[in-house]
């Protein structure tokens, strides 16, 4: 269980990560992991925080060759390094995948049906990256994606002691390698958010 702080102060969604809020008191999930149970390479994690009606998430990846070729929102993530947010309640499952290029797709899926791309989480999102897109020659760092999620569009009052199904995952081509994918949460009681 992942236990969430209220933001003390207002959150700037820039992609830099370097507010005291960020710093001082968020909720952190550690490393992802392999399917192996491994801590995952390359490095993944995220930090998170609400308030204003709002669930914040820093998303980190490590990255030597940061690669995003989705260029519309609902286009297929899923086929570039990205991340995926699944927050689910109520047989609801909402889906938000993002990519280092700030490019979203978000869904929604209920009683395990097929996913609708036609809802909208009404995301803000901004990013940082060290390194070139798209650019295999040269090495690149890290990139990092900054996040607020409007807690009603995931049917939330953004009330302390709500609580919600969470799960994060992460893929990733290293250089010179295969498609490897890790995670955080795996939809029981240890991938909760409780919001405090």
């Amino acid at each position: 269980m992942l236990r969430v702080p209220r933001t003390p102060s207002a959150i700037t969604i820039d992609g830099e990560t370097d507010e005291a809020a960020w710093v001082s008191g968020p909720a952190r999930t550690g490393a992802f992991l392999a399917p192996s149970g491994a801590p995952a390479q390359p490095y993944s994690e995220a930090r998170l925080l609400w308030g204003n009606g709002e669930l914040y998430l820093t998303l980190y990846a490590a990255d030597d060759d940061i690669e995003s070729r989705a260029t519309r929102n609902d286009g297929p993530l899923w086929m570039d390094d990205s991340f995926r947010v699944t927050l689910s309640r109520d047989g609801v499952d909402y889906v938000i995948e993002v990519a280092p290029s700030g490019i979203v797709a978000d869904a929604i899926r209920r009683d395990g049906g097929a996913l609708d791309y036609k809802w909208q989480s009404g995301a803000r999102i901004a990013r940082d990256m060290d390194g070139t897109l798209n650019d295999p020659k040269d090495n690149d760092e890290e990139w990092v994606i900054e996040m607020a999620i409007p807690l009603a569009a995931l049917g939330m009052k953004g009330e302390s002691g709500e609580t919600v199904t969470f799960s994060l995952s992460r893929c990733d081509t290293p250089k010179l390698s295969r498609r490897v994918c890790s995670s955080w949460g795996d939809g029981t009681t240890c991938g909760r958010l409780v919001l405090e």
